[in-house]
């Protein structure tokens, strides 16, 4: 592993002069990439309020807030869109209805929505039309599908490099961007 962090991330961060990975931020980026993901977004997504994330998280975490490791993937994240560039992403969505707020401007003209954890898109359109298409839904759910088509910027960074899964394209926004 630190082979593979020196070649695919300290060496062009060095070479750029910036801020080398260190190894505990690798791995709880490597961390984010898998199952876990699920664990560190609930607790991000719970601060929004909202009664149904507030009751995941509970399930899911167990009143564990993974503090240290969610700050050490931020701190990935940030290291690594120094290596990233600009490009075209996408986030697919399944089961979901986008809330009023979203496309509705309030009393200040502000429409749309933050998004409190982290949130994977790709580089490949066809890999969000799958995630969005995907199947599994229980009888009843809906099966509205969203696409979001975004302009990756500095905020957008790129996990390529330490993904569990191999050749994904994957890039993550920080938390609480919009």
């Amino acid at each position: 592993m630190a082979e593979e962090m020196e070649h695919m991330a300290n060496k062009p961060l060095r070479k750029d002069g910036h801020n080398e990975l260190m190894l505990e931020e690798l791995i709880a980026g490597r961390l984010y990439t898998g199952p876990c993901y699920s664990k560190y977004n609930s607790v991000l997504r719970m601060k929004s309020g909202n009664k149904h994330l507030i009751d995941v998280f509970g399930k899911l975490c167990k009143g564990n807030m993974y503090a240290t490791t969610i700050h050490a993937i931020n701190s990935c994240v940030i290291k690594l869109s120094k290596l990233a560039k600009a490009v075209k992403v996408y986030r697919g969505l399944a089961g979901g209805v986008l809330p009023t707020e979203f496309w509705r401007p309030n009393e200040h003209g502000v429409k749309g929505g933050i998004e409190y954890g982290f949130s994977s898109t790709t580089t490949d359109r066809s890999k969000a039309v799958h995630f969005a298409t995907a199947g599994g839904m229980a009888d009843g759910e809906s099966t509205c599908s969203t696409i979001f088509e975004m302009q990756a910027d500095n905020r957008q960074r790129c996990t390529n490099t330490i993904h569990q899964y191999q050749y994904t394209n994957t890039h993550a926004p920080i938390p609480m961007h919009h």
